[in-house]
């Protein structure tokens, strides 16, 4: 969700394979971690450079990610997770599904 083009536009895993060389499988599983904690240094360094972000814009990235996915904050886009999560956690995961079908096409 943090790799985008300097447009806004997601970068895709076939453009991140060519920018890390790494093999496809190894991009996959990059892209599912839900943690750096086992990821050597050189690795993740690669990856951020692949994917446009450094620690700074990483950081910012992931406090915004955090303030608008949080259902106990209340944020001006975002007000309907609070009054209707079963309905909000469902259109989120709808538009993650429909964000991996654009990334792996």
């Amino acid at each position: 969700m943090l790799a985008r083009h300097p447009n806004h536009q997601p970068i895709t895993q076939i453009e991140l394979v060519g920018r890390t060389l790494w093999p496809m499988k190894k991009v996959q599983r990059f892209c599912g971690l839900g943690t750096w904690r086992n990821v050597p240094v050189v690795d993740a360094d690669t990856w951020r450079i692949a994917c446009n972000i450094t620690r700074a814009t990483e950081r910012r990235a992931y406090a915004y990610l955090k303030r608008t996915l949080n259902l106990n904050t209340v944020t001006t886009s975002f007000i309907h997770f609070r009054k209707r999560p079963a309905v909000a956690t469902a259109r989120m995961l709808k538009i993650i599904k429909n964000q991996k079908k654009h990334l792996d096409l």
